[in-house]
């Protein structure tokens, strides 16, 4: 299955390419910010009816958004595999290898 997303995504055109990647990224930046905004809604409003928060609920929440937590140290060093795509660009090639000649 995996080899088949990845034939099929290499068949796209380039700036396609990195806007299916720029998406995923920023989903996986996106979903543990809606899970912890929704742990920390749902705790505050089990404190402010109840007094202490129903951790059955709440604790599976807050394990789902630990499985996303590693991620974050991921996006946070993912620009640099951004830079290095767009350096093999075709687009950016040229510019690369101008500046390289020009430098040395």
């Amino acid at each position: 299955m995996q080899h088949s997303v990845h034939v099929f995504v290499g068949s796209l055109p380039f700036l396609t390419q990195v806007a299916l990647w720029l998406f995923g990224n920023l989903t996986l930046a996106v979903i543990p910010i809606l899970i912890a905004n929704a742990l920390r809604r749902g705790v505050e409003r089990d404190l402010s009816t109840r007094s202490r928060p129903r951790w059955w609920v709440w604790g599976p929440v807050a394990f789902v958004w630990l499985l996303f937590f590693p991620n974050t140290a991921y996006l946070l060093t993912e620009w640099r595999h951004y830079l290095a795509t767009v350096a093999l660009s075709p687009r950016y090639a040229p510019v690369v290898r101008n500046r390289a000649i020009r430098c040395s």
